[in-house]
């Protein structure tokens, strides 16, 4: 699907995008904020020639050198506990989240298409091409390992499109509220999906969410309080906990958002950026950002921590905490990293992507109390090896196998 938008037809979207409503107050969805300013860059030529200019960096902009090197050694056996759960054991792949597992951004080349759902190339659950074709997924990691994983979504498509997104659940507009709707769902395609053996596959479930959250925690009405966020999270693993078996859960927390005006390269950025996230660009109330951003983590902390979730052998909960402290900056330059960001300076790139998978895997195969809370990867010279399993290490890290 072409990326390319007209005019008329930004108009008619801007008239059928319709309202999200969040923790009960009406807002615009996503796609309205997009396309009300898609609508002004297209008719403003220095709006559109700034756009171009970013969107042609990000374009060409290197990808990261990810190298596979690892043996590929099965289980001889299927095992039956997440505790000796190899990467070649993972039969079906599923994800929950916001606009960024949803691939909102992800090669966007207008303004209006920065509202295309790209899921196909979404970090923990895209299925497009092949890691050998420069598509650095998790599903595609995986696929090294078992050629014949399922539940990948690919192309570009919304929720209702289940062909394209199967198990990719995440929508742009979506809160902490509405990750337990998203399993929900899952649930149900899973059970009545005739390529899915829904008692016997192993499934690694990732759950990223927090966003859009936090660009609202300022209205003051504690929908998007930190216990408020942690209560949603944890009715959605519960779900999971109560109805499927064989599940290995990725807790991935949020970054921190407070820096976005920082990111801000141009007009259109601007106006972007105020309408996804006023929170963030509001100099009275950005300062706070952090430190809920910090108190969601802990929430997440105390869901993975819960020795509820360790009475099943094959369930586990695995909080992954590479974004905690990154921020899109180049530590040698103190700048945004180039090209890290999609054009609209708020969505992540397809660089974003492959480097959030690189350091999803590493993190599934780094052990429990070692893994890092922030990650670098080398753009420019590389190479950036992925980490493998190891003869004294061989199964992903899980409370239970990490030596706690």
């Amino acid at each position: 699907m072409a990326n390319t938008m007209t005019i008329d037809a930004v108009v008619c979207i801007l008239f059928t995008a319709g309202i999200v409503i969040c923790g009960g107050v009406k807002r615009e969805t996503h796609a309205q904020k997009i396309l009300h300013v898609a609508y002004d860059v297209e008719t403003d030529p220095a709006l559109k020639s700034y756009w171009r200019q970013a969107q042609t960096y990000d374009y060409f902009s290197g990808l990261p050198d990810v190298r596979f090197e690892c043996e590929i050694v099965l289980s001889p056996t299927p095992p039956t506990s997440v505790h000796t759960l190899r990467p070649g054991d993972i039969g079906v792949i599923a994800a929950v989240g916001d606009s960024i597992t949803a691939g909102n951004g992800l090669g966007a080349t207008t303004t209006a298409s920065v509202s295309i759902e790209n899921r196909g190339e979404a970090f923990s659950i895209g299925g497009d091409e092949e890691f050998d074709k420069g598509v650095v997924t998790l599903t595609n990691i995986l696929r090294h390992y078992n050629p014949e994983i399922r539940g990948f979504s690919h192309c570009s498509s919304n929720t209702r499109n289940e062909d394209r997104s199967w198990l990719n659940l995440a929508e742009m507009d979506a809160i902490s509220n509405n990750t337990l709707e998203q399993i929900d769902e899952i649930i149900n395609r899973m059970v009545n999906d005739s390529r899915i053996e829904y008692d016997l596959d192993w499934k690694v479930f990732s759950l990223l969410v927090g966003q859009n959250d936090l660009c609202y925690s300022c209205d003051g009405s504690g929908s998007y309080s930190p216990a408020s966020y942690g209560a949603n999270v944890r009715a959605a693993v519960d779900r999971l906990f109560d109805a499927v078996p064989r599940v290995f859960l990725n807790l991935i927390p949020t970054f921190d958002v407070s820096p976005t005006a920082n990111y801000s390269t141009d007009d259109t950025c601007n106006r972007l950026q105020a309408r996804y996230c006023e929170c963030a660009v509001d100099e009275t109330t950005s300062a706070d950002l952090r430190a809920t951003q910090l108190a969601y983590y802990d929430e997440l902390k105390r869901i993975a921590d819960d020795a509820k979730y360790t009475q099943r052998q094959d369930f586990a909960v695995v909080l992954q905490p590479f974004l905690v402290d990154f921020l899109p900056i180049d530590p040698n330059t103190g700048s945004p990293i180039n090209g890290f960001l999609a054009p609209d300076c708020f969505h992540i790139s397809k660089l974003g992507h492959q480097s959030f998978a690189f350091w999803l895997w590493n993190a599934m195969l780094t052990p429990v109390g070692s893994k890092p809370l922030t990650s670098t990867a080398d753009y420019t010279t590389g190479p950036n090896i992925l980490f493998c399993p190891t003869t004294a290490n061989p199964y992903f890290f899980t409370s239970g196998n990490s030596g706690k």
